[in-house]
């Protein structure tokens, strides 16, 4: 479900970029129209626009579905019904990558699921060892009882309570001492102890995977980040040289096929941002599946 939920965050945040650029350029393409109208340009700007415009839109409304189905999906998980309306307040920018460091200072292996069923396991077997043992030990019970008599010659003088009734009481201790059940309890107890060992190195076993496993997820959180970096900075370029190539184009010395390509150039690198968005937020929830969070 997390991961539905981050492609709802990230269609969310991609739908609104793209939403900004179609109404950039349709103000551009409108200006451009209106400058063709008047004769100040070649119907080739117009059209290059066009193009570039139509390209927007076409991406905007298949983002916008891709949201819709996104939305669909997390609330089919969530068990929520698909006509009710589901709001997310959350944005990508409420993200904090830097949160996993305190939560892997406070790691404890039981917090892994798997390894706090094994521990349980040890902790069942040796309680079940424990008892065996004590199995060899003496059973003293105590015991008493109290109770009346009555003496008749007759069975239908039994309930003549005008007759003499006679109390009577013992109190006594039973001990009960093992002595020798066929090697039962000993290979019992062989058992568990064979069993004990099996469970601490399974134990072993699992600590170093779970340490092998945080530590690449780590590595992966480390390399997701600074690709996500490296993107993000990319794509503020790339805004620089449309923003430049736009106001040239406004001020009569730029050429639209500049414009064109630069708008083009700014879609791909807001493109492969969000790719390493989605995969830097992957990498994160591997890393709170290694700790045990999710």
């Amino acid at each position: 479900m997390i991961k539905a939920y981050y492609t709802v965050l990230v269609s969310s945040e991609r739908l609104d970029l793209v939403k900004a650029n179609l109404s950039r350029v349709d103000s551009i393409l409108n200006e451009t129209q209106m400058l063709y109208d008047e004769g100040f340009v070649e119907k080739m700007e117009v059209s290059r626009l066009k193009i570039n415009h139509n390209n927007l839109k076409t991406s905007y409304e298949n983002n916008k579905r891709s949201l819709e189905i996104s939305l669909e999906l997390l609330k089919f998980q969530m068990g929520m019904p698909l006509d009710q309306k589901l709001v997310i307040e959350e944005t990508i920018r409420d993200m904090q990558f830097e949160t996993l460091q305190s939560n892997m200072q406070e790691f404890e292996y039981t917090d892994r699921i798997e390894y706090s069923i094994l521990d349980t396991r040890v902790k069942l077997t040796t309680y079940n060892m424990k008892n065996t043992k004590a199995q060899y030990l003496p059973v003293i019970n105590a015991f008493a009882n109290y109770g009346y008599v009555g003496g008749r010659n007759e069975f239908g003088d039994l309930m003549n309570f005008s007759e003499s009734w006679f109390d009577y009481s013992n109190v006594g201790v039973r001990i009960s001492i093992p002595i020798f059940d066929g090697l039962r309890k000993s290979s019992i107890i062989q058992q568990r102890k064979l069993d004990l060992e099996k469970l601490d190195e399974d134990r072993m076993i699992l600590r170093n995977n779970i340490d092998l496993n945080i530590k690449q997820a780590k590595i992966d959180v480390k390399n997701a980040v600074n690709t996500l970096n490296t993107q993000e900075e990319n794509m503020q370029l790339a805004k620089d040289v449309y923003e430049a190539a736009q106001l040239k184009y406004k001020e009569g010395i730029g050429s639209s096929l500049e414009l064109t390509e630069a708008n083009s150039e700014y879609l791909t690198e807001q493109n492969n941002y969000y790719i390493a968005l989605f995969e830097a937020l992957m990498a994160r929830v591997e890393l709170e599946k290694a700790l045990g969070l999710l």
